[in-house]
């Protein structure tokens, strides 16, 4: 038997065309990418002087040409300290940025093939901001999800009581009393029921964090506050559509009434609500309690930070919830006033896994838990000089404001925003305090400063890799530090707002390439967006629901360079060729492309909640642009 295999160069897709599938803004860079990786054979060669074309797909007529240019950044990347080969290609671009006429596009490659379609518009990224911001909705806890909602992903409501009326969630961790006496408050007993219904899933298992529930927040509120008439009521057919309050913004208010049940009677924060170890089925099938563990500084003021910025963004919509926010904040203060330095601290011979999965009370009934660990003992300094920012702009008292500067000064303010996991978090606090009732001029000075050195790092990094995208940690590759580029656009919308320098924008704006196709696997990075979207992201709710399509919107971290050495990993790392770590003879397998699209894959298809507010926050931003 004889197979037949045919190409039409003129109108069939090639992944070796790679451009952002789902657009651009008119007025913004705009670039297609390229080449391809053939193994051991290396780079797909292509000859010199190869004329690109960008097609009206309405029309068929061409609308701009010209011919591909020769990448001139090397495509290696340092990681660990060794050189590696960051996409195994030979990258040639087209910039087309001078078409700025609103329309649906396609590119042309002589010889190639064709791109995937892409549309130019100023409404280009209305319809992700949507998308992105409705998985938020599907991330509920302790919510029916009706189908009039929620489609095809409906489900009943979880974390709510068991079949026998008991409630689940949640139950004090003899953790609270015994890792973290100093915190607990007189009227709490090991075992007894508290309220800690609601909130969003933290990632794809069913938890709820105190630091990265207040993040996620935080992120989307303060990118609000920049643009306002961006975020809509009635966008996102959610229940409380209608209501006059923009529909994002009941999402935030979701969490943070989830977030105000985290901060106890004494206010105290617990760092997390948790299962005894990972669920394995969907949430309303598991009625296992979920269990209120360890409290800590670092965990009460991120909550206070985040309920205070809640306070004052929402008074005019939910006055009442505010003054709620606002006494729980309060509160929180109050309570690291009392105690001053970081705790609880490990005690010799024992970690930070002792604390945030902690042993259980097997005598009481009481199981070990074992969860994300977001218990950290490092100096909770950052997130005390959140806190207080926060509070001094909902109330305008110097007191929060002399707190503020005492810990900032006290810190590393070097390394302020050098920190890879505290980035959004310490951004998000220098804007706050920019936008402060009353600064302290040299702190201001100080904190523009260490602005515009992160921005001129984003800008070097996305001039450095034949792929213009910023990558922020370049020792290692994973958990979002490629695949989620938005996150960099993040970052440089705040930069822009605190230094008005339009290169950030723009650098922002070519940001969101890379996450959306842009790349040299031709992948967009989210679920349900572009035409070759991530399928099998690592949410259990997607994979356990008998669905055939993941729920959309989703962003997931992409391409990571290491792996742990875990049983699901062995196929990917054994099946990669070259070496996924390369040889002595032979280089690793190239960084860019160490992905595979399997829920299985924790560490290539997972988020994290505040993952997908930054992303949403973004679109949000760049939707109905008008320069």
């Amino acid at each position: 038997m004889r197979a037949s295999f045919s190409f039409d160069f003129t109108h069939d897709v090639s992944d070796s065309i790679k451009v952002n599938q789902i657009g651009f803004l008119p007025r913004s860079e705009k670039r297609l990418y390229v080449g391809n990786y053939l193994g051991d054979l290396g780079p797909l060669p292509l000859p010199n002087q190869l004329t690109a074309e960008i097609v009206n797909a309405a029309t068929g007529n061409v609308v701009l040409q010209g011919h591909l240019q020769a990448s001139t950044a090397p495509d290696t990347i340092l990681l660990n300290g060794t050189l590696r080969p960051f996409s195994g290609e030979e990258v040639w671009t087209f910039d087309f940025s001078a078409l700025e006429a609103t329309g649906s596009y396609f590119a042309r490659v002589e010889g190639v093939g064709c791109s995937h379609p892409f549309e130019i518009s100023p409404n280009v990224f209305n319809e992700l901001a949507h998308l992105t911001a409705k998985a938020l909705f599907f991330q509920r806890s302790g919510f029916a999800l009706d189908e009039s909602y929620a489609g095809p992903w409906s489900r009943p409501a979880s974390h709510l009581t068991d079949d026998e009326g008991y409630p689940l969630v949640g139950y004090i961790h003899n953790s609270v009393l015994e890792r973290s006496p100093a915190l607990a408050a007189d009227d709490e007993q090991i075992g007894a029921y508290i309220d800690l219904t609601g909130g969003w899933f933290d990632a794809s298992d069913y938890n709820k964090y105190t630091t990265t529930a207040a993040r996620a927040v935080s992120d989307l509120l303060i990118v609000y506050e920049l643009a306002p008439h961006k975020f809509l009521d009635n966008s996102l057919n959610i229940p409380e559509s209608g209501n006059r309050i923009p529909d994002p913004l009941d999402e935030a208010i979701w969490e943070l009434d989830f977030l105000a049940k985290m901060v106890s009677s004494n206010g105290a924060a617990y760092n997390k609500v948790a299962y005894e170890d990972w669920s394995q089925t969907l949430p309303h099938l598991d009625q296992r309690p979920m269990w209120a563990i360890t409290k800590s500084t670092r965990d009460t003021a991120a909550a206070c930070a985040a309920l205070a910025q809640g306070a004052r963004v929402l008074h005019d919509y939910v006055p009442e919830k505010a003054a709620f926010y606002k006494a729980k904040a309060l509160a929180a203060w109050a309570c690291l006033e009392a105690t001053p330095a970081t705790y609880p601290v490990p005690l010799p011979g024992e970690t930070d896994s002792d604390y945030g999965n902690p042993a259980g009370a097997p005598d009481l009934g009481i199981p070990g838990v074992n969860s994300g660990l977001y218990f950290s003992s490092k100096p909770d300094t950052d997130y005390r000089a959140w806190a207080a920012v926060e509070l001094y702009r909902l109330t305008a008292d110097q007191h929060y404001h002399n707190a503020f500067r005492s810990l900032v000064i006290r810190d590393d303010f070097n390394g302020w925003i050098d920190q890879y996991w505290q980035i959004p978090m310490n951004i998000n606090t220098g804007l706050a305090y920019l936008r402060a009732p009353e600064q302290d001029p040299q702190l201001a000075a100080q904190i523009l400063d260490r602005f515009n050195a992160l921005g001129r790092q984003l800008q070097r990094s996305a001039e450095s890799f034949p792929y213009k995208v910023s990558i922020k940690s370049i020792t290692n590759i994973g958990f979002g530090s490629l695949g989620m580029s938005s996150r960099y656009s993040y970052y440089l919308i705040l930069l822009h707002a605190a230094t008005g320098r339009p290169e950030y924008l723009e650098l922002a704006k070519t940001n969101l390439d890379y996450q959306l196709g842009a790349n040299p696997l031709a992948q967009c990075f989210i679920t349900g967006a572009g035409a070759n979207p991530v399928i099998a992201p690592h949410q259990k709710l997607s994979e356990l629901d008998q669905v055939a399509l993941p729920i959309p919107g989703i962003s997931v971290y992409g391409p990571a360079n290491s792996l742990p050495g875990k049983s699901y990993y062995v196929p990917v790392m054994d099946q990669a060729y070259p070496p996924f770590y390369g040889t002595t003879d032979q280089p690793a397998y190239p960084a860019a492309r160490k992905y595979t699209d399997a829920f299985e894959l924790t560490k290539f298809g997972e988020f994290v909640i505040d993952d997908l507010t930054r992303t949403t926050a973004v679109f949000h931003y760049f939707s109905q642009w008008t320069e």
